[in-house]
């Protein structure tokens, strides 16, 4: 009689957590809510920070998470967020998931548990494109984030950039087209309205035929698996 043992090996996923300043609140918090997100994968959290202590030592063991610690100087606004996918690039670490999460989100038990390993995933926005149309935001034509609202595709959304990602590769692949985008912008002394959203929102547009079949547009705020969490005021 032949046994056969069949080993399974546990998916990993990356999470990208960008903390300076007063962001850095949101960490411990998060921290302890984060393995309830996708449960069925090992996390490794990149956090990428201006604070010089060892948030490895202090964390690791605590929430039984792998954690790799990048520092960033805290520059003045909009410089961190407008490179958030600059930053995910310089410091990637391969996985078979990666994500971004905005510090101010705090994820619910069994977040992620269903979502397709080969999909690209991003989170719509409450305001919509009209929205954008109305208040004549994002039209500067010379920044590659421009998008023509007159032009606009059936059924396309407006998504946030407080949440992103699935298959690792295609989402360092986005990143690496929204920091293309970012360096021609800045080689013209563009700054998008929207900053990261902007170029988040050009990808979209972009690849717009993509939608429903790598790419998915999931209502976070719907279903509630995220939740915003607000400022500390007494350190604001």
């Amino acid at each position: 009689m032949i046994i056969g043992l069949i080993f399974y090996k546990m998916k990993t996923t990356s999470i990208y957590y960008i903390c300076t300043d007063i962001y850095q609140q949101f960490l411990e918090p998060f921290l302890e809510k984060i393995n309830g997100f996708m449960p069925q994968c090992k996390k490794q959290i990149i956090i990428i920070t201006d604070s010089k202590e060892n948030l490895k030592e202090k964390y690791e063991d605590k929430f039984n998470l792998t954690i790799f610690q990048h520092y960033i100087p805290h520059y003045i606004w909009p410089i961190n967020t407008l490179f958030k996918m600059k930053y995910m690039l310089d410091f990637w670490h391969d996985a078979d998931y990666a994500f971004y999460f905005n510090a101010n989100l705090m994820p619910y038990e069994n977040f992620g548990l269903n979502l397709d390993e080969n999909k690209l995933y991003f989170a719509e926005h409450w305001f919509e494109f009209n929205d954008y149309k109305r208040y004549n935001t994002m039209q500067n034509p010379y920044s590659t984030s421009f998008i023509d609202y007159n032009n606009l595709p059936n059924g396309i959304k407006y998504c946030q950039g407080a949440f992103f990602g699935g298959n690792d590769s295609k989402t360092k692949e986005f990143c690496e087209m929204v920091v293309k985008m970012l360096k021609t912008d800045l080689l013209h002394n563009i700054i998008p309205k929207w900053h990261d959203e902007s170029y988040l929102n050009k990808y979209l547009y972009t690849n717009f035929s993509r939608v429903g079949k790598d790419i998915e547009i999931i209502r976070l705020r719907e279903v509630g698996n995220l939740i915003e969490k607000k400022f500390n005021k007494s350190i604001l």
